[in-house]
Formats: C-alpha cells, structure tokens, sequence
C-alpha cells in the first residue's frame, strides 16, 4: 500500500476500493456497506493516482482478482476521487474521476451472471450445470473418472477425472458423448481430441470457468 501523503491546498487524489458482489442486471452489492473503503493513496499527484487504481486492479492475482461465488462475481473496484479544496484547506467539492473495474476485463463472464439472473440461479450452478459420475475404468496404470456434465453454458459434454486428480475438459467444450466406461479407454488409447486443465491457457477468464467445473468433481 502507498505511504499516504499529506493533503494541501487546491486539488488532492485518494484511491480507494471497496469489495462487490456483481450479481447481475447491473446489480452490485457492496459486502460490507457499514465499513470505510479501503485507502490506497492520498495525495496531490493525480497522475499517480490513476497510475495507482489501474495497476491494482490490473493484478488478477491479488488486488485486482475474480471470483465467482454463490451469490455472483467478487472483485474490489477502484475509484479515484479529486477533491477540490479553498485556501483554507475546507472541501468545497468532490468528483470521482475514474472507477476501474477489474470484472471489466471480462465482458463474456458479465454476460453470464446477467443470464443468470436472469433465470434466477446461482452463477455456479448456471455455468456447470449438473455433473454426473458415469464410470470408472483402468488404462496404462491409472485410474480414470467418466463424467457427465448436462444443462451447462455450454451444453452437454463429457469429462474425465486423472487418478483421482483434476478433471480435464474437452477443447471448446466439444461433446464426444462418452456414455461408458469403454468408450472413455478408446479416446485415452487413440488419444483423440483435446483435453485441458486450467494450468495449459493464460487466459484468466478459461482459468476461472475450469476451476468451477473442477469444484464439481
């Protein structure tokens, strides 16, 4: 966190968040309304400030993270408040300048919770559907998991769980309806198709949906 600056006369800056809940529609929840926002800069240099609320809620592994949670999306969103003072140093106006959002950098999992709402579910629950277990069957020394995910965004598609470890999902979700045990050995032998985990894309969108799917197994 920034050393916090002394404030003088004319134009100072503060950046500060606060943590909501985007549960759709346009609707955010402020989880703790009754607390005072987070303070992460107060100073003159409006420039910094700025510099400040985008590089922090650009950090998608800390201060600028996604999560998907029951009741939607949770992030801290950032604004950057000018606040003009008189020669005596007394507030004689206030603007927020800037409010930068890190769920902004995901248009397409905005548009989800808004379809869930729409539908009056949970996001989760939107997003995977139902999984259902189907099989398991042994190949080259380990143990595979079938199984089956319906009503998800995505359709209907089948997935496989590793020796007990993470699921791997088909490539774009593309279904190869695999309804036995059986049939799940023919894809692993002929390795046909493509399977992925969240730690093959960069991209923090695919990580947030495969790690949803993977609570589910």
């Amino acid at each position: 966190m920034t050393e916090l600056e002394p404030t003088v006369s004319g134009k100072t800056y503060t950046v500060s968040s606060r943590e909501l809940i985007y549960k759709g529609a346009c609707d955010n929840v402020d989880l703790n309304p009754c607390g005072d926002a987070v303070l992460w800069y107060e100073g003159v240099d409006r420039g910094e400030a700025l510099r400040i609320a985008r590089e922090y809620a650009a950090d998608p592994r800390d201060t600028g993270k996604v999560e998907v949670c029951k009741q939607g999306i949770a992030r801290n969103v950032f604004g950057v408040c000018e606040t003009l003072l008189d020669e005596d140093g007394d507030v004689i106006g206030e603007d927020t300048i800037e409010i930068v959002d890190p769920l902004d950098r995901m248009p397409e999992l905005r548009e989800l919770a808004n379809k869930a709402d729409h539908c009056n579910c949970q996001l989760p629950s939107y997003i995977t559907g139902e999984c259902k277990w189907i099989d398991d069957v042994e190949f080259d020394g380990k143990c595979y998991g079938l199984y089956r995910f319906e009503d998800s965004a995505w359709g209907d598609f089948s997935a496989y769980t590793d020796n007990g470890g993470s699921i791997w999902l088909p490539a774009a979700f593309y279904d190869f309806d695999l309804k036995t045990a059986e049939q799940l050995k023919e894809v692993l032998e002929d390795v046909c198709g493509e399977w992925w985990q969240d730690w093959q894309t960069s991209d923090e969108f695919d990580q947030i949906i495969y790690k949803l799917f993977a609570a589910e197994c």
